[in-house]
């Protein structure tokens, strides 16, 4: 109670907006890499590619691998750091979007010969498993370590709650639609989409995150402020 604060004080200090966008940017950059229509409409993606796998196996296959990413990421956090890790996450899955994005191209805006396409038709299943894996281990899980890692006490719980809140909306928005926009303009054009936002995910983390690993929050309000 001694330390609450108001809302216009909050955002008297820099240091403090700069950490609403960065946590905020960080959970629409999740969100919109497409990460929960990848999820939730695999079997879908597989249909479409020409992979047939029934809902269940799927599911399986990417439950999995996500898993173990998971797992492998709380090894590797604390000794990699977190900009590191969703920079190359970022990336990784703006490639995966990419290739996937062609892949669709090729099948549905070209003349390619059916059975060169059957003799690619690895290509959903790798990228897919791929984006799955890279985002477990960086921008899944690391943005809402750095939502709790660069607030200050006084209004930690508020920020993270609010940065959280919008995580959700955002998942809902993707979730909801994403069937209806791929109709609408075509897979391949929403991975593109997805792609791109990736990348700028990247460039953002590159030029705005800071590194947290190992440093208390006074440090990493400190960095904020300048």
């Amino acid at each position: 109670m001694e330390s609450t604060v108001s809302i216009s004080q909050t955002f008297k200090k820099k240091a403090n907006w700069k950490a609403f966008i960065i946590a905020f940017a960080l959970m629409f950059f999740q969100q919109f890499s497409g990460i929960n229509a990848v999820i939730l409409y695999t079997s879908n993606i597989f249909s479409s590619a020409g992979v047939e796998l029934d809902a269940n196996t799927a599911a399986i296959i990417m439950g999995a691998f996500q898993a173990i990413a998971t797992f492998l990421s709380s090894l590797v956090i604390e000794r990699l750091g977190r900009k590191i890790l969703l920079f190359t996450s970022s990336i990784v899955m703006a490639l995966s979007s990419f290739v996937l994005a062609v892949f669709f191209t090729l099948k549905y805006r070209s003349s390619l010969d059916i059975t060169v396409l059957n003799d690619i038709g690895f290509i959903p299943i790798v990228s897919l498993c791929l984006f799955v894996v890279v985002f477990s281990i960086g921008l899944g899980p690391i943005p809402w370590m750095i939502s709790s890692e660069i607030f200050t006490t006084e209004i930690k719980s508020v920020a993270s709650s609010a940065a959280g809140t919008f995580n959700w909306f955002l998942a809902f928005l993707v979730t909801k639609f994403y069937l209806q926009v791929s109709e609408f303009v075509g897979q391949d054009t929403t991975f593109y989409v997805f792609g791109v936002t990736s990348l700028l995910g990247a460039l953002f983390v590159y030029v705005v995150v800071p590194e947290t690993k190992g440093k208390t929050v006074e440090e990493v309000q400190a960095e904020l402020e300048d």
